[in-house]
């Protein structure tokens, strides 16, 4: 929201719900809903119309999106990317920070699993250390936010790898956002 975004997309977008959310919130955007399945795009549809929410739904491959470079300020996923090999994550990734100016994930810990929360059982499995240094490998990430613990493994991170990054890391707190300020170079 800081951003201000007049564009936003969201990639494997599943019943939308995220989507139309992103729309209710910020006012007078195009939100683009994109999932591979012909499917769910058509109960996607349905459910835009029922909620009165103007997001245009398209399929689309995320490996293949057929937007210009840069074309959207935000695009985003929602418990998509986990599903994909590490070669795809990355392939995956790249795509979207190929139309996105900013990308944002969201993607489970290892924790959540231990707590016996249910899975599709295709997920990458990782702890938040390992899923930065996935991030780091792709080459491109530059701010991390995490809610809940606090920064130590990122430190751990970026003490002990030679990628030349560098990461502003923010922590999110249950009632908004408050950025640290910290910077780590790595």
């Amino acid at each position: 929201m800081a951003a201000q975004p007049h564009s936003v997309l969201e990639v494997g977008a599943g019943t939308g719900k995220a989507s139309a959310l992103v729309k209710r919130v910020l006012l007078g955007i195009r939100m683009v809903a994109t999932d591979i399945s012909p499917a769910l795009c058509e109960k996607m549809r349905k459910f835009m119309k029922a909620a009165k929410v103007d997001v245009e739904v398209e399929c689309q491959d995320l490996f293949h999106l057929p937007y210009a470079n840069l074309s959207f300020d935000v695009c985003f996923s929602e418990g998509v990317m986990e599903h994909f090999s590490l070669e795809d994550f990355s392939r995956g990734l790249k795509e979207q920070l190929r139309v996105g100016k900013i990308v944002l994930l969201s993607v489970p810990l290892l924790h959540w699993f231990l707590e016996g929360r249910s899975s599709q059982g295709d997920e990458l499995v990782m702890t938040k250390a390992m899923w930065i240094m996935l991030l780091l490998r792709c080459g491109w990430i530059l701010d991390i936010s995490f809610l809940g613990p606090a920064l130590e493994e990122i430190i751990m991170i970026a003490a002990m790898s030679t990628s030349g990054a560098s990461l502003r890391i923010s922590k999110s707190g249950v009632m908004g956002v408050s950025e640290t300020g910290l910077t780590i170079k790595v």
